[in-house]
């Protein structure tokens, strides 16, 4: 909530959403001041910043960013990435969650593991598969709200030997139903 109020949760977000609107260098510079005193809240600031935001706004559709950017530039949402999946680690084109068209929504289902802030995020940017014939052209990268989501699970917390304060855990779906305009960019261009 402190580095929310202080703009470091919405650094490069623009002033339009909320955020600072900060350059690359001050935001570089904002993480290495964090990571200088905990690596922690570097890692959970790094990981929401760069991973969780900048995606949204930079590739979000007008509505996606309107309702989402402003909640995360604040702090009042954390927002995670999830790629990583046991058995494939993080090559993409060999990922198994799957996305399926289903009506005017798709149907996600997987496991991703190691996501940082995985366990306190209010949304996931969540890479599946949906045509594995066309290797990473076949990939779609979804908004998904974890907390209201029926279907997501999101894992016990991992026992990490350093930068424990950084929540790490694995999300699993199954047969979450998400609306195709939670879709982050076009398809196949996750």
């Amino acid at each position: 909530a402190q580095l929310g109020g202080l703009g470091v949760m919405g650094s490069n977000v623009s002033e339009e959403f909320g955020g600072a609107g900060l350059d690359t260098v001050s935001y570089a510079v904002i993480i290495e001041e964090l990571a200088r005193v905990c690596a922690s809240a570097s890692v959970i600031v790094s990981a929401h910043n760069s991973l969780g935001v900048r995606p949204i706004e930079l590739y979000g559709t007008a509505e996606q960013r309107k309702r989402y950017l402003p909640k995360l530039a604040t702090g009042e949402y954390i927002g995670c990435f999830s790629l990583s999946e046991p058995g494939t680690g993080s090559d993409a084109a060999r990922q198994t969650c799957s996305s399926k068209p289903d009506g005017d929504g798709c149907l996600i289902n997987g496991v991703k593991n190691w996501v940082t802030n995985g366990p306190v995020a209010d949304i996931a940017l969540v890479f599946t598969m949906e045509k594995p014939e066309l290797g990473h052209k076949g990939i779609n990268l979804f908004i998904v709200e974890l907390k209201t989501t029926p279907g997501v699970t999101v894992g016990k917390r991992e026992d990490k030997l350093g930068i424990c304060g950084s929540p790490t855990s694995s999300i699993s779906f199954e047969n979450v139903r998400v609306p195709k305009s939670q879709l982050l960019g076009k398809p196949g261009e996750g």
